[in-house]
């Protein structure tokens, strides 16, 4: 099932890397992450010697690890799991992360590495950004935010990372646009908010309250009216675009993230996004347990067993857990461990 090498005859997919943690002289904070191994999920496996492979898995991730079984690899004090994006060499596999997380978890700090290690793998690659707070305002983003790389077709320096202007977003933007295309594209909690997130102020910043307000009433419902007619135009764009990177944008190799703060959202995207992500993300130290193995069970389709098997496992402050979902074989990981279920 795992791997770390690339296997010639199947189409491994990536998903995480071991990094190795450099400490500082306290030995508390992280100053430095040296890759050491690739993990592949691999089918390959799956048809051969199951039980002579995940040996062989074993005795190469060893070195790194406290603890090995069948069923469960965790890694020492000085090393990471962290998910990773595939190379697109032999298919179109990509990743798509489904990340629910509440204010506080640790959401913001998890896909800013998720996009340092995107551009790390692809440093020639654009990554998009959409969010109604402005990226260069969090400083969380800084070491991806300020980055650049120069074009080869025209030999010009470029941003690597692009946050849509969202205020004068419209619909005809699709996933077969060279914008997409080739890219990391995050939708950071959009769809929580959009619906009713710009006012007035937002489409002339000459118009303040108490202009508006000495306004004529039949000029304040104009205003009023083009505000709810943006509105809905980002949604949709947020929508629309949405669905179409999961269904339509394996070709555009269109890496995704998608936020939002709440299980069981009754979004329309809900359903979607999880028959066509990759990775479940959630941070379990902020979330209700009972919440949780309702939504494993009745969304995801685990057993209570495997729920719980996720659930009861010890955790710190800010750990990831990245449930794959797109396998038949489930498993999960967090910093320090992988597991099967």
């Amino acid at each position: 099932m795992f791997s770390t090498k690339v296997l010639d005859k199947d189409n491994s997919r990536q998903i995480a890397v071991i990094n190795k943690l450099i400490f500082d002289n306290s030995g508390k904070k992280v100053i430095r992450k040296i890759p050491q191994e690739e993990i592949y999920l691999t089918q390959e496996i799956r048809f051969s010697d199951t039980e002579h492979s995940v040996e062989t898995f074993t005795e190469s991730i060893a070195k790194y690890c406290k603890k090995t079984n069948h069923d469960e690899f965790v890694l020492s004090k000085d090393y990471e799991f962290f998910p990773t994006f595939n190379q697109p060499i032999k298919s179109h596999r990509r990743s798509i992360f489904y990340l629910i997380s509440p204010s506080g978890a640790g959401k913001s700090v998890f896909i800013s590495k998720l996009m340092e290690q995107y551009n790390k793998m692809f440093p020639k690659n654009h990554i998009n950004y959409a969010s109604l707070n402005d990226i260069k305002n969090d400083d969380t983003f800084d070491s991806v935010s300020t980055k650049t790389f120069v074009d080869d077709e025209f030999n010009e320096k470029q941003k690597v990372t692009r946050q849509f202007d969202l205020i004068n977003i419209n619909n005809n933007l699709d996933v077969y646009d060279d914008v997409f295309k080739n890219t990391l594209t995050v939708y950071d909690d959009l769809h929580q908010n959009v619906s009713n997130s710009f006012s007035v102020q937002d489409l002339d910043p000459e118009m303040t309250k108490e202009k508006f307000n000495k306004l004529p009433l039949p000029d304040q419902n104009k205003l009023n009216k083009l505000v709810d007619h943006k509105n809905k135009t980002v949604t949709e764009f947020m929508m629309q675009t949405s669905k179409n990177i999961m269904m339509l944008g394996r070709k555009q190799i269109i890496n995704f993230v998608f936020t939002q703060h709440n299980f069981f959202s009754g979004s329309r995207l809900e359903n979607i996004m999880l028959s066509e992500a990759t990775n479940l993300v959630f941070f379990i130290k902020r979330t209700d347990p009972s919440i949780l193995n309702r939504f494993l069970t009745q969304k995801v389709y685990l057993t209570k067993e495997q729920s719980e098997k996720i659930i009861k496992r010890k955790y710190y402050n800010f750990d990831f857990v990245s449930l794959d979902i797109s396998s038949s074989q489930r498993f999960f990981f967090s910093p320090d461990s992988l597991v099967f279920l």
